[in-house]
């Protein structure tokens, strides 16, 4: 059977822009670990909503994937879904996995101080949780390693690849299949945050089982993979009623322009009741917004704004190398910067110098990655797919 050539545009500047929003956040969060003054504003927006935009962007990806699949070759296989993803997702986490827990402490000019784990201290069950791909649960329990940290988000999508394809190959009516998905997320959502309210902390202690498990949930955000799996389907069955209001422009101004706005406007909020134990939905109503934004720039052809550029591409196409090296990039480059007393003395320079040497150490260092170590295994994954990537360098307008 022939392959089919598939060709979704924008969708690596959406993964550069989700990228650049945790690396920015990192920097800061890593800067405030360290005694430097941090930007609080940076510290508190973008973040946790760059990774919530990679989940709902994966969502979208492997459903939409999953459904051409189908539709090409009337089923959709497991065996060839595992592989891809084991050979796209596994060669690089585990290189950064290993190396976290064994090798990059060891490095001098990478200490990072130290982080306790109140909860998990056995090293070995550490290193079990990062290998089984539960990063997420450690981070639920703050119990990780510092250099692996990033990896709690890739421990979720392998999560939810594992039971990604089998729902869908054997559920009849698939949008409702991936409705209950984010039904039965939030109901258990709602039912462990009731039960980790502040009459059941009174009684219990702040750390019991219901505490644990509403901050496991909290950490495994299925929602926002699951709203971008709706958004796929809409896309692939050409809802048009749905389509033609998403596409409207009026409907294009209110989504993109509101982004900013609200980006600040919850997590602002969201800042000032740190510390209550009311249910937070901020990630869900981004959830659903970047759901908007990424059907329109995947499939709308008068979308008012394009991510079509070498630039924003090439960096999309590392996106992955730029979340797992990116906090070694940085730690490298503080323990630089900390040998100039000129650059720590001065926060403009330091700035300018920490943030102008992260992103091109971790770019230079994503590049070369992509390059001579995943493309090898990128190239295996065409084996077991009916479906090619298009050849974006004709589409990019010079």
């Amino acid at each position: 059977m022939k392959k089919e050539t598939l060709y979704l545009p924008n969708l690596n500047g959406v993964r550069a822009i989700a990228a650049l929003m945790v690396i920015i956040f990192h920097i800061e969060l890593i800067k405030s670990e360290w005694g430097f003054r941090n930007d609080y504003l940076i510290l508190n927006l973008g973040g946790d909503k760059g990774v919530t935009l990679f989940f709902v962007l994966s969502g979208f990806l492997i459903t939409y994937l999953l459904l051409k699949e189908e539709q090409i070759t009337s089923k959709i296989s497991l065996k060839n879904f595992y592989f891809r993803r084991i050979l796209r997702i596994w060669p690089l986490y585990f290189f950064i996995v290993l190396s976290s827990l064994f090798i990059l402490p060891h490095i001098s000019f990478l200490y990072e101080p130290p982080y306790h784990h109140p909860y998990i201290k056995s090293r070995i069950i550490i290193v079990i949780l990062y290998l089984l791909f539960c990063g997420n649960v450690l981070t639920a329990l703050y119990s990780h390693v510092n250099f692996v940290r990033p990896t709690w988000s890739v421990s979720v999508e392998e999560q939810f690849y594992l039971i990604w394809p089998i729902l869908l190959k054997f559920s009849k009516n698939k949008l409702k299949s991936i409705k209950n998905v984010f039904i039965l997320y939030w109901t258990l959502r709602l039912i462990s945050g009731f039960l980790n309210s502040d009459f059941f902390h009174q009684h219990m202690g702040n750390y019991n089982f219901f505490s644990i498990l509403d901050s496991v949930i909290f950490q495994t955000p299925f929602d926002s993979l699951s709203i971008g799996g709706i958004a796929a389907y809409i896309t692939w069955s050409n809802k048009t009623f749905i389509l033609n209001f998403l596409y409207n422009k009026v409907t294009q101004h209110i989504i993109f322009i509101s982004l900013p706005l609200l980006l600040y406007l919850i997590q602002f909020h969201a800042q000032v009741q740190l510390f209550s134990r009311d249910i937070q939905c901020d990630n869900l109503i981004f959830s659903l917004i970047f759901a908007a934004a990424i059907i329109n720039l995947a499939g709308n052809q008068n979308v008012i704004i394009s991510l079509e550029n070498k630039i924003l591409y090439h960096l999309g196409k590392i996106s992955y190398g730029l979340y797992m090296y990116h906090w070694i990039a940085i730690v490298a480059v503080i323990n630089l910067i900390k040998q100039f007393d000129i650059l720590k003395e001065n926060i403009l320079i330091f700035n300018i110098v920490l943030y102008t040497a992260s992103f091109g150490l971790v770019i230079l260092i994503s590049h070369m990655s992509f390059t001579y170590f995943e493309y090898k295994f990128i190239v295996l994954k065409s084996k077991f797919s009916m479906i090619t990537s298009g050849d974006l360098v004709k589409k990019i307008k010079n």
